[in-house]
């Protein structure tokens, strides 16, 4: 009869940070998801573009990273925004700094916009990558359960 496999503390560690991570993203996606959804019924205001523009490190590791910025108006209060999805991101090159943009806004704090609502391939990435980390993790709690019912029932007299 082949020796029952011996439960290890290390999977289960591993498996507990799989499954930490899942949750990470999955409330993470959600949050996103629920904000890109309920952002498609905010209401809208009229914005100017204050930047749209690349800008460069040229260190030991040179990168790059969008600059977005715009600025509108809630009942007569400016407020500034950087948000051009729910995920972040920026427009294309076609708008330039000072072009009229219109700016959706939470009506219960108007501090909070975007320009672009609803969905986009990145909230699926997030939900999509927690998932499979669920997954992942359910299949090693699985994995160690039967570990150790096959250890415990191996360790009786009877070896069943």
């Amino acid at each position: 009869m082949p020796e029952a496999p011996e439960f290890r503390w290390n999977d289960l560690w591993i498996t507990l940070a799989v499954l930490a991570a899942a949750l990470a993203f999955l409330a993470w996606g959600g949050h996103k998801a629920q904000l890109a959804v309920a952002s498609a019924a905010w209401p809208t205001a009229e914005g100017v573009v204050t930047a749209n523009h690349t800008e460069r490190s040229h260190g030991d590791r040179p990168s790059s990273h969008t600059v977005f910025r715009y600025r509108y108006r809630v009942h007569d209060v400016e407020f500034t925004g950087s948000n051009y999805r729910s995920t972040g991101g920026s427009p294309d090159d076609g708008v330039r700094k000072d072009d009229p943009i219109v700016v959706r806004y939470d009506p219960e704090r108007p501090e909070r916009s975007l320009v672009q609502p609803g969905l986009d391939w990145t909230n699926y990435l997030q939900l999509g990558l927690g998932g499979l980390f669920a997954l992942a993790a359910l299949q090693g709690l699985v994995r160690l359960a039967h570990r150790a019912w096959r250890s415990r029932g191996a360790a009786s007299p009877g070896g069943n």
